[in-house]
């Protein structure tokens, strides 16, 4: 195992995850997104790799304003408590469990952001309704037992001649 990093970073990474507390304590929905996002700078920072922090200085910039809107005030008390075990990892030392932590964390972080798009999003069902059907030559035309064509799809076991769905069939009959 390596050594834990140094007393300096230490504290700078707690002095990080107070900020976030107070931010979250605050109930300051702008300081605690910027703080949250933050922390992987610090944390980065704090461990030398300045590519690495620039990088994600960026991204934060970038995301900090999609986080204010779909993260909850759940989400980022989970997302503190993840940064609060990341740190405590690396206070004993222990870097394979923090790598670890911050693989789920950031997993997590991605899957609910997701989520919270797909439910403000009053595009998905269009989106999904826009999806490809399959082309002819992807039809399975041998006959089934009923005597009707067959999709070789597995994903689209409908029967040819079957009626779209209304938000597809109007693309369907749409000119090129």
């Amino acid at each position: 195992q390596s050594p834990p990093p140094s007393a300096f970073t230490l504290e700078r990474l707690h002095q990080h995850l107070s900020q976030e507390q107070a931010a979250l304590a605050a109930e300051d929905v702008a300081a605690r997104s910027y703080l949250l996002g933050d922390f992987h700078v610090c944390l980065a920072q704090c461990l030398g790799n300045r590519l690495l922090s620039d990088v994600l200085r960026d991204l934060t910039a970038r995301t900090t304003l999609i986080a204010m809107h779909a993260q909850t005030s759940e989400d980022a008390a989970q997302s503190c408590a993840d940064h609060v075990q990341i740190v405590a990892a690396l206070e004993q030392g222990d870097m394979q469990r923090a790598e670890e932590l911050m693989a789920q964390h950031i997993q997590a972080i991605g899957n609910s952001l997701r989520l919270g798009a797909a439910q403000h999003d009053p595009l998905a069902v269009l989106r999904d309704a826009l999806q490809p059907v399959p082309r002819p030559s992807q039809v399975d035309l041998r006959s089934s037992q009923d005597g009707k064509a067959q999709s070789s799809s597995p994903q689209r076991k409908k029967k040819l001649g079957e009626k779209p769905s209304s938000a597809i069939q109007g693309v369907r009959n749409q000119p090129n």
